[in-house]
């Protein structure tokens, strides 16, 4: 039950991602047209915040020790803190950026389940398996 629960959560997470990217593109971009190469340092500030405010609060009402845990390495695996940092932004690529790596968040979101279940795994020999099962599907790649 919780092995299904922890992948809901990971394509509950990639949703909310998803649709809050969504969402802050024409703010984004009416920013941009308002100021000269890059945009501000509130500007990334705020656009971070509003990537990961949403699921830090998921995470949060979480009751299942197990499950929150489990949620708090997904979020961090997603990597949104270094969203919209400057150095990212800088140059001739500007607010294409801003964006969230989608690729990356769906590969965690849908390779993380999978690790984790593995490690709950005490038989040395189905441990070995599991293992090198996952990784003849291309998890962790």
């Amino acid at each position: 039950m919780q092995t299904k629960i922890k992948w809901f959560l990971a394509g509950e997470f990639l949703a909310i991602i998803m649709i809050v990217a969504l969402l802050a593109g024409p703010a984004i971009s009416k920013a941009n047209s308002n100021q000269a190469d890059s945009p501000s340092a509130e500007l990334t500030q705020v656009y971070r915040q509003a990537l990961t405010a949403p699921l830090a609060k998921a995470v949060s009402e979480v009751k299942d020790p197990e499950i929150a845990g489990f949620s708090q390495k997904l979020i961090q695996a997603y990597g949104l803190e270094n969203t919209a940092s400057q150095s990212n932004v800088d140059g001739a690529s500007g607010l294409a950026n801003l964006l969230p790596d989608v690729a990356k968040i769906h590969r965690t979101a849908m390779d993380m389940p999978l690790i984790e279940a593995g490690k709950g795994i005490k038989d040395k020999e189905l441990s070995d398996f599991y293992q090198s099962f996952i990784s003849s599907i291309g998890v962790g790649k």
